[in-house]
């Protein structure tokens, strides 16, 4: 934009304006995981849109894990503008009964290893997420691997998920 004044003493002055837009778009990422895109952010909130969009407590990272189904949304804040996505149907968390039977873990609650007993199911995949959402363990490659030691992690609840079979199952583990 360009403003000039008329007369003899013509000033003129220029400015620009910059209009700062949020990415306000999400990833469902393994039918559970939800992720905003955009990395930048200076705050997230996880919002739970079966209740009013009211924020759900502690879920303020980039990712969020569901532990229930429902509907989500994140209120992402970036350069002093705040935007709130579309919310994303999580409908999977309850899908793995039969998969589930086959991957066990205890002691539970516990105060550092955690024993995991796979019966005859191949797992892709171990994650292991605090309730904000923030990944703080992952191996591609489990194998044989029968114990994960907790006994760095602060105590809390933990959301183990393992891909088995093209699905997501979701163990809740307790560390104290």
């Amino acid at each position: 934009y360009v403003y000039a004044t008329n007369g003899a003493c013509a000033d003129e002055n220029s400015f620009t304006v910059t209009i700062n837009s949020v990415d306000n778009t999400v990833t469902v990422v393994d039918g559970i995981t939800l992720q905003s895109n955009t990395s930048t952010a200076t705050s997230y909130q996880w919002l739970d849109c079966n209740n009013g969009n009211s924020p759900i407590s502690g879920a303020n990272s980039q990712t969020f894990v569901a532990s229930v189904n429902g509907n989500y949304a994140v209120e992402v804040t970036e350069n002093g503008c705040t935007e709130i996505s579309s919310c994303n149907i999580i409908s999977q968390v309850d899908l793995q009964e039969i998969a589930s039977t086959k991957i066990q873990l205890f002691p539970n609650p516990t105060f550092g290893k955690i024993k995991l007993i796979i019966d005859n199911v191949q797992i892709d995949d171990l994650k292991i997420n605090d309730l904000n959402g923030r990944l703080i363990y992952e191996s591609t490659s489990i194998g044989n691997a029968t114990e994960v030691d907790l006994s760095e992690f602060d105590p809390g609840i933990y959301i183990f998920s393992f891909r088995v079979e093209e699905q997501t199952i979701i163990k809740r583990i307790i560390k104290e």
